[in-house]
């Protein structure tokens, strides 16, 4: 009985090693008309909120969806230095 419980294990141990082989995946292979391709990379930034913004104005913005909505596409478009005065 242990010596079938052995022969058992040492099996499915070389099952799994066997099977576990490192494979590395194939390269696909590139055309002489997909050479001269351009690609287009496209970052985008998705975010979720609950509801809609009422105004994308910042000076018009009350919900909390709209403040935000607000600061988010306009943040780059201002900075504050370190005197606290606003400049482009």
């Amino acid at each position: 009985m242990k010596m079938q419980r052995l022969r058992i294990l040492s099996c499915l141990l070389i099952v799994s090693f066997v099977g576990c082989k490192n494979q590395e995946p194939p390269v696909p292979e590139i055309t002489p008309d997909q050479k001269n391709q351009t690609v287009q990379i496209v970052k985008e930034a998705r975010i979720a909120f609950n509801e809609d913004a009422t105004t994308i104005d910042p000076r018009k913005a009350r919900s909390l969806n709209s403040i935000n909505i607000a600061r988010l596409l306009f943040e780059g478009l201002s900075q504050i230095d370190s005197d606290g005065n606003a400049s482009l």
